[in-house]
């Protein structure tokens, strides 16, 4: 809003390109072997009933701690590896940047 005094760091504008979106996932070091590049995969996201496609683009190399926006103290303490899944096709706006989605691999 005009007039409106912003503080330092504050993010005023996000610039994204919304036919390239992307989700990022840990996977538990159990669960790795069952995921592949170029693997296809189904995810939801929360408000919508609709099913949306992504594909497996890249796998980490190295684990990870669990990053601290994993919800319980106990998954926290795991090594997982990060994956990165490519959105497909259209998706008429409704997936934005930073939307939390479940992805629902094969076999699951």
């Amino acid at each position: 809003e005009p007039g409106e005094y912003v503080t330092a760091g504050a993010s005023v504008l996000t610039v994204a390109d919304l036919n390239n979106l992307w989700i990022k996932v840990y996977i538990p070091t159990d669960d790795l072997p069952a995921v592949k590049l170029n693997q296809r995969v189904n995810f939801t996201v929360s408000g919508e009933s609709r099913t949306f496609t992504g594909t497996v683009s890249d796998i980490a190399s190295k684990g990870e701690f669990t990053p601290k926006t994993i919800q319980t103290k106990k998954e926290r303490a795991n090594v997982v590896f990060g994956v990165k899944i490519r959105v497909d096709g259209e998706h008429g706006g409704i997936l934005k940047p930073g939307m939390p989605a479940d992805v629902i691999f094969p076999g699951e």
